[in-house]
């Protein structure tokens, strides 16, 4: 017969995998810095329309406004922001998952299928933030005794915890084509 309390405590014992942290970040500098080139030829011309649609928002608001105005042009040059934004993303995700280039040209201009998936991801992640610090701000406002900033803290780490993982949502849209909440 054999002695299943040895046999658990040897289990417990046992160690743990963790992650190789001094590997991951050479490997991140070793992404950033051999392919410097193209990283830059896939963000310079997002970034530099981005700039434009930015400098065009805030040259319309007046100097002496108190509060930011929305115009309807506001509102389409915050989705250019937005969509070049996303272009970005999904061209470095795809680099660094793939080890392929995503371009051969002097720049990088595209808007496929899995970029739009990846963009409705992106956008769920975003209101998850959005309510993640809306509930941040509203109960340490409205928690006067220790039970409910106890409460807070523990509701507060479990949407911290489901926005972490939200963001495993968006390398998987680029592996699936689809948006898959149970791979992430």
């Amino acid at each position: 017969m054999q002695d299943t309390k040895n046999d658990t405590r040897c289990e417990m014992n046992a160690p743990k995998p963790s992650l190789p942290v001094l590997e991951i970040v050479a490997e991140a500098y070793r992404f950033l810095f051999g392919r410097f080139g193209e990283i830059i030829r896939v963000l310079w011309l997002p970034l530099a329309l981005s700039f434009v649609a930015s400098l065009y928002v805030n040259l319309q608001q007046p100097v002496d406004a108190q509060t930011p105005v929305l115009s309807p042009v506001s509102i389409v040059a915050i989705f250019v922001y937005l969509f070049l934004n996303v272009m970005m993303m999904v061209a470095l995700y795809r680099m660094a998952l793939s080890d392929q280039s995503v371009t051969t040209r002097f720049f990088y201009f595209e808007l496929g299928p899995n970029d739009w998936r990846f963009l409705v991801a992106f956008l769920i992640l975003a209101f998850g933030f959005v309510m993640f610090m809306a509930l941040m701000i509203g109960m340490s406002k409205s928690s006067q005794n220790s039970i409910a900033q106890l409460l807070v803290l523990f509701v507060t780490g479990g949407f911290f915890y489901g926005l972490v993982r939200l963001s495993l949502l968006l390398p998987s849209v680029l592996d699936t084509g689809k948006i898959d909440f149970g791979k992430a």
